[in-house]
């Protein structure tokens, strides 16, 4: 047996259908013939079910069947080639609660974020000027009830949306869902509502290594299509979404010459409008 160390980091995100997701983290196993890790969550009930699974060597996982206000609980069983099972990582948890965040600016290009939670946690803070928000502040290391974050160099009259998020002392964790605002030349602070239609594509792990095997895009539209391009618009790879998740495989046999490099995806709804872009970055 072996055991599998498991942390989460949650992401709030208010997209298309106003989902939230979370994502899992955890150590890849020592052993070198582990195959798979199997996902399993409690959405409250005290019972763990199966509800996905990951060939290794990937260590990332994306729930995005979540909702707000509601405690889920997981933990991750890995298999080897024999068909072997390991012991059950430890329980990591998490929730997504409305809390109010209070927004202040201070100077003429600084913020000062503060919010609550119920239980001390440690502070971060994902923020952005782009929908949804990908920067994240340092992880501070006490556990405090009440969370302050400073943003310096803020630019006026730019929308941020910005998510709480606060670690306790067993991993588990308690996150603000987005807030959204724009500072007015002005000054003046105003709410603002995020893009009313966002296709949130997720692509990981990014950057990926061709020896780790491949990398995954979710959040696809069913009967949607990607397609990746190098930077001299070449396409080298196209696929159709039959399901919300899917993945690219770069140890299969043609992929041997690629090179490393920043590549562009492109995904296009069932009716070829393109709804989503992004970038993904391959090492050798």
């Amino acid at each position: 047996m072996y055991r599998i160390y498991l942390w989460m980091i949650i992401w709030s995100a208010i997209v298309m259908a106003q989902n939230d997701y979370f994502k899992l983290q955890w150590d890849p196993n020592p052993e070198p013939d582990v195959t798979w890790y199997y996902i399993y969550r409690d959405d409250g009930s005290n019972v763990f079910v199966l509800i996905d699974s990951v060939r290794h060597p990937t260590t990332t996982y994306l729930d995005n069947s979540v909702q707000p206000s509601q405690q889920y609980s997981y933990k991750i069983q890995a298999k080897n080639a024999s068909g072997l099972f390991s012991a059950f990582s430890d329980v990591v948890s998490g929730i997504i609660q409305p809390v109010p965040m209070n927004i202040n600016l201070t100077g003429s290009d600084s913020l000062i974020i503060t919010w609550d939670t119920p239980q001390p946690t440690r502070t971060q803070l994902v923020y952005d000027t782009q929908y949804p928000p990908q920067q994240y502040t340092p992880l501070q290391s006490e556990l405090v009830t009440t969370h302050q974050v400073i943003l310096n160099n803020i630019t006026l009259g730019v929308a941020y949306y910005i998510s709480g998020l606060g670690f306790d002392a067993q991993g588990n964790l308690i996150a603000t869902q987005d807030t959204s605002f724009l500072i007015e030349e002005d000054s003046t602070i105003t709410p603002v509502e995020p893009p009313e239609e966002v296709t949130k594509i997720i692509a990981y792990p990014n950057p990926v290594k061709v020896a780790d095997g491949g990398l995954f895009f979710d959040g696809l539209p069913l009967n949607s299509s990607i397609s990746i391009y190098n930077l001299g618009g070449e396409k080298i790879w196209e696929t159709e979404a039959t399901a919300n998740r899917i993945y690219w495989d770069l140890s299969a046999t043609g992929w041997n010459h690629i090179n490393n490099g920043v590549y562009i995806y492109i995904v296009k709804d069932d009716k070829g409008k393109k709804i989503a872009s992004g970038k993904v970055v391959i090492l050798r």
